[in-house]
This record gives structure tokens, sequence and C-alpha cells, in this order.
């Protein structure tokens, strides 16, 4: 209910039990209100107690879900208190074959959410990335050469951790997480990569939304603002990623980053951080999608709660569009290919590998 944002309407209630359903809709705030209005009750004549109990039912989605349940019982981390029962279609004894049938034809979202109960897999339409197109990432096959970078998201003394990633081209070839560290010690960790990696100052590039100023003033790098106004490419003959009205240089910098994922330009080799840069970007989403303003994505503030902790990794890979954005802007454009375009270029590609002429293409295939 918008206009009780705080749920305050449930705190006069004393409860031994509640039944959340459609559970995947909802705000964890809402499982914690009730949870701090549960009581138990006693009967010392007759020696008995009740336990509080909260029953939820749910569709696969990522919000408390994911992380409170689905996750912990896949890694057996699940509390012993706690227990998560997958109710598939086929426990059903009961449910028509037609109904199974009509799954397995169905797309693959569909398949996996509804007859596999896969959580990795998300039918909303908000969503940023897909998970095939994250696990591509590291399915690395054509490692190129390229200019190297480093993009850094720091944290300093805070919970949350600070993020140096080491690029060659749109390839991570080396990350590094650093907790509860001081900004000179993060200047020196930055300064030894650029050494190894021969990286010009010019392409580091740190977040200096926050406590990342100092940092930006030691190294006399580039400084990124996440809120700060979105670059505008020179032509309007561009991918739809790269023309969009964007609500700021954030926003732009992920869209860039998932019209990179999608189309095969962004690998990492770096195994060790797959799982949680999967999940953080698996978490991204669109907000107010039905409305006619600019394209904006969730606060992090929402996204912290739904996650449990800060994107870093995700934060981190998406400076690294600073770059891309800046060089659409000034002016050296890749331009959208036409269909016929396409299809020329890779019938040429095609004949090349093959030898085969034009004259002896036949007809029909043509």
């Amino acid at each position: 209910n918008p206009s009780d944002p705080e749920f305050d309407r449930l705190w006069s209630l004393e409860l031994t039990g509640a039944f959340l359903d459609e559970a995947q809709e909802m705000d964890l705030k809402v499982k914690d209100v009730l949870l701090w209005r549960f009581s138990n009750l006693r009967s010392e004549t007759y020696k008995w107690k009740t336990i509080p109990k909260i029953l939820m039912t749910c569709n696969p989605w990522k919000n408390f879900i994911y992380t409170e349940f689905y996750k912990p019982r896949k890694t057996k981390s699940l509390p012993e208190w706690r227990q998560f029962i997958p109710a598939l279609v086929t426990d059903n004894p009961f449910v028509d074959q037609e109904y199974i049938d009509s799954l397995k034809r169905a797309s693959k979202v569909t398949r996996e959410r509804l007859l596999h109960w896969n959580f990795e897999y998300d039918d909303d339409p908000t969503l940023l990335f897909d998970i095939d197109g994250l696990n591509d990432m590291f399915s690395i096959t054509n490692f190129a050469d390229g200019v190297n970078y480093i993009t850094c998201d720091v944290a300093r003394l805070w919970a949350d951790s600070s993020v140096i990633m080491v690029w060659k081209g749109l390839t991570v070839v080396k990350t590094i997480q650093i907790k509860k560290n001081r900004i000179d010690e993060l200047a020196n960790e930055i300064k030894t990569l650029q050494a190894m990696y021969n990286v010009n100052t010019l392409n580091v590039i740190v977040d200096e939304s926050w406590v990342g100023g100092g940092l930006v003033d030691i190294l006399r790098c580039r400084g990124f603002v996440w809120n700060a106004s979105p670059l505008h490419p020179y032509s309007s003959k561009l991918l739809p990623y790269m023309k969009r009205n964007y609500n700021n240089l954030k926003t732009q910098s992920f869209f860039y980053l998932q019209g990179y994922v999608q189309t095969g330009k962004v690998w990492v080799k770096t195994e060790e951080i797959k799982e949680q840069l999967i999940e953080e970007l698996s978490f991204m989403r669109q907000v107010d999608v039905d409305n006619d303003n600019k394209i904006q994505l969730e606060g992090k503030k929402a996204l912290k709660e739904r996650l449990w902790r800060s994107p870093d990794f995700a934060d981190c890979l998406a400076l690294r569009m600073w770059f891309e954005i800046k060089e659409h802007h000034e002016g050296n454009v890749v331009e959208e290919k036409t269909e016929e375009e396409q299809f020329f270029d890779d019938l040429d590609q095609h004949l090349n590998e093959t030898s085969v002429s034009y004259n002896e293409i036949d007809d029909d295939i043509y």
C-alpha cells in the first residue's frame, strides 16, 4: 500500500503465525514487521507453548526469497530453523499432462522458472541482463588484444569493498577486492598495477561520487560521478543502447554494458568473481518502465535491500563503459548496419570461408 510504506497498520497486531501468498511480490519489510509482531503463547497449567512461524509461497523471483532461502539452500548454508521446499509442477499427481507438455514447449525462461523452478531465470521485463548472456561473459573464446585500462570502485573503511579491475581492451584480466582500506593504500595498489600492466593514467578511472575524490586527486586520473548527466553521442544513427534518453551517467553506463554483454563484446577472465558478478548484474533492473520519463535504474539503496550487499563488482565493471561512451560522444561511432548490409557482410564471410563464388550460389539458397 503506497500510503503506508512503513506498514504501520500492522503494529497493532499480536501474532503467533502468518501466511504470505505471492511473497515474491512483497517487500522484505513486510516480513520483518510481521516477525516483530510475533509472540509466544504459553499455558503453565498444561505445559505447552506456541512457536511463531511464517509460511510463504511464491514463484521464482530475485528478492529476499532468493537471498534468504533459495541461494542458502543451494549452497547448503540454510539455517536449520528455516526450510525451503520447492513445489514443482510434477509433484502434483493430479496435474494434466497437457499443462506439463505446454511448459516444455514454452520459452527457455518460462520453462526454467515454472517447470524446473530455477531462480536464476526471470521473466521480469525490467531486468537488464539475462542469465545466459552473463554466463557467456566467462566463456572466453576470442581473447583480443587492446589498450589496457584500470577501473576502481572505492569503499574505503565502510562495510562495502573496494574493487579494482585491470582490462585488456574489453576483457577483465585481473580483479582485486580490498576490504577496509585507506585511500593512500588503494592509490599505491593501483600504481603498482599501472606499472605491471603498463596502463596510462588517462586510462585509469575511479568512482569519485563519494570517498573516491581523494583517490582521483592522488592519481590524477579520470573521475566518474554516477549521478552526473549522461553524454549524448553526436550522431542519431546509433545502436539502441547509445541513443536512448538516460536519467544519469550511471544508467547510461549500465545500458551500454547491457548492449556490450548481449553482443559478446565484454569478457571476464577471472573465474573467482563469476558467482558474485553474475548475481549482482542479474539483480539490476529499470524502474518506471511504463512512464514517459527518462530511463533510469533502481536506486542503489533498494538494490542493496534485495541483494543484501553493495554491487561492487557490477559497478566496477560498468565504469569501463565511460571510455566507450566518451569515444562515441567524440565522434568515433560504430553505426548500425541495415539488415541488407548485414546479410551481404555475412555472405561475404561465408564465401571467403568456403571458397565459393557468387556465380555458384544456388538461387533458392540466395
